[in-house]
């Protein structure tokens, strides 16, 4: 062999594969942070109200727009200033809000699980 591909074959070292944090997105999903998404308005549309949410993943999911919108909507990266909804196509701008009442936060529902009834039947076969 040639004394060049045999120091290239032997300097290159064993790449290992670290693994990547993805703890930011379990916090989208659980977080302290309130969001107030305002509606853009045209002419042609009423004045809304502006809703509050609790997660970030809780309102992409209730006015349909991608959370990653919403977060970079947020903290202003990317130049992105708003988001549109998928459902009924209306413009939405996001940003972070610290002193709202509480009963105006808007928050995903608990599901509540049916409790199982074991039901005890007593067969007595005599034989």
């Amino acid at each position: 062999m040639n004394s060049e591909t045999e120091n290239i074959i032997q300097s290159e070292p064993n790449k290992v594969r670290q693994p990547r944090d993805y703890s930011f997105i379990r916090n989208n999903h659980y977080g302290n942070i309130i969001i107030k998404a305002t509606p853009r308005l045209n002419k042609v549309d009423q004045p809304e109200k502006a809703r509050y949410f609790k997660t970030f993943y809780y309102c992409g999911k209730q006015l349909g727009v991608n959370q990653g919108i919403v977060k970079y909507s947020c903290d202003g990266t990317n130049k992105c200033y708003g988001g549109k909804s998928k459902i009924d196509k209306t413009l939405w701008n996001f940003k972070y809000v610290n002193d709202i009442p509480v009963e105006q936060i808007e928050i995903k529902p608990k599901k509540v699980k049916p409790i199982k009834v074991k039901s005890k039947e007593t067969t007595n076969e005599s034989s």
